[in-house]
């Protein structure tokens, strides 16, 4: 199926940023101090008395558990409502180039049984400009709106709002840590970038690499470990908070001149309210769109 560059792209972009992770959230122990801890690190308090004498408290541990990351994971795709904002900003180095995008989303869907509802407002900065495009789904049509056109043409649910998920393995996981910021518990996970790259999201990264490579040959792709963040809400993924950095070498598109691309992302994702019902109104306006043919 061929797209527009502009759904192409757009379909990147959601599809690599909701890969859901977790963690768990344990409440703080001050409202005023932020601690760090690891899996091999302890947090140690200590007082002095009147006497002058010092205290030693327990070695208070926190780790990761990846059975209520797993479980929390389920929880969260088993959704049949829910709300997403996000935010990625993403930066493309080339020799004598520096290109800046940002793209900002918010993403509603309704799933009851085979009756799937969505609606999503992305908005994307790049070299000075911004553009926004409205996407609604129904009953097999993508309606979009951009540019001051309307078209509509056959699309599934996931092409046309984005959403996948992922379940990171254990061995992906190459460290982690907890940190308690602002009285919030997060996990920081360091995945290994070849496993990053053989996972679900590797049709993403073929899709990035052709179209930000388009007529060039590239003869080496480098992921860097990716870190996640990511934290727990009344047992939902809530928020998370993806980075890394792709490089590519090759020969550019005139066959002869050597390139090296890095692109290097931030992607921050926030689940609203989860566990409540989101509601999307149908528009009153369906009948102005333009049906576009998909050449197979």
């Amino acid at each position: 199926m061929k797209k527009t560059i502009l759904l192409s792209a757009l379909a990147i972009i959601l599809t690599f940023s909701l890969i859901l992770t977790g963690c768990q959230t344990n409440p703080s122990t001050s409202d005023s101090t932020s601690a760090t801890v690891s899996e091999n690190s302890a947090e140690v308090s200590n007082e002095v008395s009147d006497d002058t004498s010092i205290e030693e408290s327990e070695p208070a541990v926190v780790e990761f558990d990846y059975d209520v990351y797993e479980t929390a994971f389920n929880k969260t795709v088993a959704l049949t409502s829910f709300y997403y904002t996000m935010h990625i900003d993403m930066s493309l180095v080339m020799t004598g180039l520096t290109m800046d995008l940002t793209l900002d989303s918010d993403v509603k869907a309704e799933i009851d049984g085979e009756n799937e509802k969505g609606s999503s407002v992305v908005t994307i900065g790049m070299l000075g400009t911004n553009n926004e495009t409205k996407t609604y789904y129904e009953d097999g049509f993508a309606y979009m709106e951009t540019i001051g056109m309307k078209y509509k043409m056959p699309s599934t649910f996931a092409d046309s709002i984005g959403v996948s998920s992922s379940l990171l393995d254990t061995e992906a996981i190459k460290d982690s840590k907890v940190e308690v910021v602002d009285g919030i518990t997060q996990y920081v996970l360091v995945v290994d970038g070849e496993a990053f790259a053989n996972s679900d999201s590797s049709n993403m990264l073929s899709e990035m690499i052709d179209s930000a490579a388009t007529g060039a040959t590239i003869d080496e792709v480098i992921i860097d470990d990716v870190e996640y963040i990511v934290v727990l809400n009344d047992g939902y993924l809530s928020t998370e908070t993806v980075s890394g950095k792709i490089t590519m070498n090759g020969i550019a598109a005139d066959g002869e001149t050597p390139m090296n691309m890095e692109i290097e992302f931030t992607v921050s994702n926030v689940l609203n309210n989860p566990g409540e019902e989101v509601t999307i109104e149908t528009p009153a306006d369906l009948d102005e769109y333009t049906l576009i043919e998909i050449e197979e």
